[in-house]
């Protein structure tokens, strides 16, 4: 079972999600879940920003909206403290994000 997009922009289609992978768990379903809605172009842009001669800083930024929407879902279906330990993940992808060079 493959998911992306729309069917995970936001943790309502995650939930549906869940329910779907319960409702056939007897099967053993092997499950991938791909970028949510919008990231994937999201992304490109910011590859073309930097590739363009735009700094790496600059084409992370564009990508802030983005982030917070991750940071928000987590926030709705992650127990506290692993909610509460996400940024930090997205910081050091951040960090390391400008640190490239193009």
């Amino acid at each position: 079972m493959k998911f992306g997009g729309t069917s995970v922009e936001d943790a309502e289609a995650f939930g549906r999600v869940a329910g779907i992978v319960c409702g056939r768990r007897e099967a053993a379903p092997v499950v991938v879940v791909s970028a949510m809605s919008g990231m994937t172009d999201a992304l490109f842009d910011a590859f073309a920003t930097a590739q363009s001669g735009g700094e790496a800083v600059r084409a992370w930024q564009t990508l802030g909206e983005h982030f917070a929407r991750h940071e928000r879902v987590a926030a709705e279906l992650l127990s506290r403290a692993e909610a509460d330990a996400f940024p930090a993940t997205l910081a050091r992808a951040g960090d390391h994000v400008e640190s490239l060079h193009v």
